[in-house]
């Protein structure tokens, strides 16, 4: 659908050992390595608030990066990406201390989510399933559902496996959803309905995807997200009746907690930790 608003929701990056040292390094010295790599980066994110929003696990075999939905604050694609290329840039200055590259790493993508909100609901609305290649979808009702009333409980649907090698979708009502705080500080509004399709890392590097590194996600061939969300869309879908006329919509507001300004000074937006203080070098 041409007028959904595409948007990251999670990334995870990988830069093997191999890619840090390109000689054979004694494993002591990097065991050293990674456990220093490992408390100055534990250091940055407890300061700045990032500590349930990013994680980075140094072992022998690389380093991990997980950049989780809670840790983006823009609400477009392409603007996620420099989001992403933000962080990385600071983990990217404590690693390289400790390694033989002096220039930057392109990162391996490991897994991404690519999400959108539709103001229409799985309760409420008319909907169809586009399953050409998967098993049958698991639908997912409230807890208190009547068998005799249960298509009018419905808050989910999960179309495929998770992992590595597949592409998983799941359509879920983000009213319903315990941790949706995050979606109105983002959005303005958790009533809606998130379509959210979870690549594994063999889909993202075939064709028609092409995604092997954080390099290619952002390249003119690929950052378009047009292109992309159309090769998801053509391989599972859930689509709403009506849906093509929504054109330019507008979530109705969400209200915050009365506590929001607490909740903000303990968990400062991503935004504001990156542009004012997260760059600057120790």
């Amino acid at each position: 659908m041409n007028g959904r608003n595409w948007f990251i929701d999670y990334i995870q990056l990988f830069i093997g050992t191999s890619e840090l040292y390109r000689n054979k390094i004694n494993p002591k010295r990097l065991s050293k390595a990674l456990q220093e790599i490992d408390t100055q980066i534990k250091k940055w994110l407890i300061e700045f608030g990032l500590e349930k929003k990013i994680r980075v696990i140094p072992n022998h075999q690389g380093i991990k990066i997980h950049i989780k939905g809670k840790a983006f604050m823009e609400q477009t694609f392409s603007k996620n990406i420099g989001e992403i290329y933000l962080y990385y840039e600071k983990i990217w200055n404590i690693v390289k201390n400790w390694t033989h590259r002096e220039s930057r790493i392109d990162p391996l993508v490991s897994r991404l989510d690519v999400a959108c909100n539709i103001p229409l609901y799985l309760n409420t609305h008319k909907y169809n399933i586009h399953n050409p290649y998967s098993r049958k979808a698991i639908q997912y009702f409230t807890k208190d559902t009547d068998p005799m009333t249960m298509h009018k409980n419905i808050t989910g649907i999960a179309i495929g496996n998770r992992g590595s090698d597949y592409l998983f979708l799941r359509v879920y009502d983000k009213r319903y959803d315990p941790n949706n705080l995050h979606a109105k500080l983002r959005f303005g509004s958790s009533n809606c309905t998130r379509i959210e399709y979870q690549i594994g890392r063999k889909i993202l590097k075939e064709k028609p995807y092409n995604i092997k590194t954080l390099g290619d996600l952002s390249s003119e061939e690929t950052a378009h997200i047009t292109q992309i969300s159309n090769n998801l869309q053509t391989s599972k879908n859930v689509v709403f009746d009506g849906e093509q006329r929504l054109k330019n919509y507008k979530l109705i507001p969400s209200k915050l907690p009365s506590n929001f300004q607490e909740w903000e000074h303990a968990f400062p937006t991503a935004k504001a930790i990156i542009t004012k203080q997260g760059l600057r070098d120790d």
